[in-house]
């Protein structure tokens, strides 16, 4: 699956295809998400282990905190190109959305503490970036008609996007209650919170009784991959034509995926 989207976002580079300002995140963000999916492949497979008293003696196990780590990256990656190329086709506010990306990304950087010149210079050449950035958010038409305390959030909070990840899983028709369970779960990796710890041990404890809620989650971003050949399908040219060159199985089976995930229970 993730070689078929990196095939059909390739098209679009084969068709020299010319994106608008607003759209130059997608090359690197996908770049991201093919990459995520590919590491993801490997971590399932195993990770090789030493025996700590005999080191040619090694086993594979399954790296789940690993797993999982990799998997919410998949699905913030995957909903960010969604928010910034997809989601809405009007300029003022895909170019609104993109100034505000950068605008968040380069302030909070400003917060860093930086000991090299190289790293001093580059944050010092930075904020005549971000001034310029902030100035275009002002003048544009899509954030001028927002709630005046809507406006003084994003850019006082330095808020990435306009609304959480919750209402762009919603907005973007994933709309499996468990989708969702497993986002907000999968925090608890990432922050290296008890609950993840807990499961941890249990998968260390029971490692056969949990491999196959592993593989259940790691089935979701294999169902991500199918959306966003969807997303670029359905905005471009030469990656529609590139899907109907597939086999017929390999097109079958996206299209499967993709209901599956759209398909499920409804978010309350």
């Amino acid at each position: 699956m993730t070689w078929a989207q990196e095939r059909i976002h390739y098209s679009l580079f084969e068709s020299k295809y010319q994106p608008k300002p607003w759209q130059e995140q997608q090359e690197l963000l996908s770049t991201r998400f093919t990459f995520l999916n590919y590491s993801l492949c490997q971590l399932v497979e195993g990770t090789e282990v030493s025996n700590i008293s005999d080191r040619k003696d090694k086993k594979k196990v399954i790296d789940i905190t690993g797993i999982y780590l990799l998997i919410r990256g998949v699905i913030e990656t995957y909903l960010t190109i969604y928010y910034l190329n997809f989601e809405t086709k009007d300029d003022e506010q895909n170019s609104f959305r993109n100034n505000l990306y950068k605008y968040s990304g380069l302030s909070r950087r400003q917060e860093f503490e930086i000991f090299g010149d190289d790293g001093k210079r580059k944050l010092q050449d930075e904020k005549a970036t971000i001034a310029q950035l902030k100035q275009s958010i002002l003048e544009n038409a899509y954030f001028k008609s927002l709630p005046s305390d809507k406006r003084k959030q994003l850019l006082n909070k330095n808020e990435a996007r306009e609304y959480s990840w919750f209402d762009l899983i919603k907005s973007r028709g994933i709309v499996s209650v468990n989708f969702l369970t497993l986002w907000k779960l999968l925090s608890n990796h990432a922050h290296a919170e008890y609950i993840g710890t807990v499961q941890l041990n249990s998968y260390v404890t029971n490692p056969n009784d949990s491999l196959p809620g592993i593989y259940n989650f790691v089935s979701q971003p294999l169902m991500l991959v199918t959306l966003y050949i969807d997303d670029l399908v359905n905005h471009f040219t030469a990656p529609r034509i590139v899907y109907y060159t597939l086999e017929q199985d390999l097109r079958t089976k996206i299209e499967f995926f993709q209901q599956i995930i759209k398909s499920k229970e409804t978010i309350k």
